[in-house]
């Protein structure tokens, strides 16, 4: 079932709604991240209690960036739809409150808990893809109902098939690292020059969802082995 998981999961790649939802959680996580982080740099605030803030700001922007992927882009996923759901993650508060409210307050959780363990707390695609993969239990518990497919799903992949995507997010996790070291160098050297100013502090925080994005394929994996269970069942 691995195998079958790797190639469902790249499939999501060639869906270009995933690209754009890729765009998307960039701006909702990068966005208020850099804004926050200029404030900090240029306000009188000291080092230790400006990072203190960011410890905290982090997750959050994190958190609500993972939500919004996630829900807008479960029917590919999983495997349920052909296109994108744009308007759910916006909307879910109206339809169903309780289940909004919960899995917010758990990805936080999460995400908070991850940042202070050690070694897990450096691996940025990590992260991304054990929030995912957190998310997408609560997309299945939101589409179960009496009598469904979604009741008979199992969330626990079993032993080998986590330790397969824990291989996958280690080397997603090594590449993203490299990736986001260069892309954090010429980040900061074109920051630097539009704003006349150093911006090293804020190209290192840019390097988190940098280095967090390549932790979708992890995420992917999990989403083709929930979609295997769902089209079986079927």
């Amino acid at each position: 079932m691995f195998w079958e998981a790797i190639i469902r999961g790249l499939g999501v790649l060639i869906h270009w709604e995933t690209y754009i939802a890729v765009v998307l959680y960039f701006v909702i996580f990068v966005g208020p991240l850099v804004l926050v982080g200029l404030a900090v740099q240029r306000s009188e605030v000291g080092t230790g209690l400006g990072g203190c803030l960011m410890t905290f700001v982090m997750p959050v922007l994190q958190t609500f960036a993972i939500f919004v992927f996630v829900l807008t882009l479960f029917p590919i996923i999983l495997g349920v739809g052909n296109g994108a759901a744009w308007t759910l993650p916006w909307v879910l508060g109206g339809q169903d409150p309780w289940l909004m409210a919960r899995m917010v307050v758990v990805l936080f959780i999460a995400a908070l808990l991850m940042a202070f363990v050690p070694l897990v707390g450096a691996w940025e695609s990590l992260h991304t893809a054990v929030l995912g993969s957190i998310a997408l239990t609560f997309v299945i518990r939101m589409l179960d109902s009496p009598g469904s497919v979604y009741s008979h799903i199992a969330l626990w992949p079993g032993l080998w098939f986590f330790l397969g995507l824990v291989a996958v997010g280690g080397l997603m996790a090594w590449v993203g690292r490299l990736v986001a070291v260069g892309l954090g160098v010429l980040v900061s050297a074109g920051l630097a020059r539009v704003l006349k100013n150093s911006t090293e502090g804020i190209a290192t925080l840019l390097m988190f969802p940098m280095a967090g994005i390549f932790g979708f394929l992890p995420m992917f994996l999990y989403g083709a082995y929930l979609a295997a269970q769902i089209h079986s069942s079927g």
